[in-house]
């Protein structure tokens, strides 16, 4: 019966870390390829994260920190961040959700307050 290799990680130092979390009782999944996976979700490993400072676990100062020590983020091109069209900017849908949460609007608001 064929079975497909194991996948061995390129990122040592999210294997170290799973070990660490397993090893100090954090909640993780039962091994290392479903965490990996796990934690390539945006949201998923932003919760994650959270939790992880929440119940007092070693981990970066912040999530971003966190997402580029263990290369849970790619890079992206500035283009995809902003879409041009008529001279007027198009906000991704993240800025545009933590604007609404914060209760700003961004169109209502006058030139000079921008």
């Amino acid at each position: 019966m064929y079975q497909e290799p194991k996948n061995n990680s390129t990122n040592p130092e999210l294997k170290k870390y799973y070990s660490y979390l397993k090893q100090n009782g954090a909640d993780v999944p039962p091994d290392y390829n479903s965490f990996e996976s796990t934690l390539k979700d945006v949201n998923a490993s932003k919760q994650y994260y959270d939790y992880l400072k929440k119940e007092g676990f070693d981990a970066p100062d912040n999530y971003d920190a966190f997402a580029s020590t263990f290369g849970l983020k790619k890079k992206k091109n500035l283009h995809n961040h902003h879409q041009f069209s008529q001279n007027r900017v198009r906000y991704p849908k993240l800025v545009l959700r933590v604007l609404k949460n914060l209760n700003i609007n961004l169109f209502s608001m006058k030139e000079e307050d921008k």
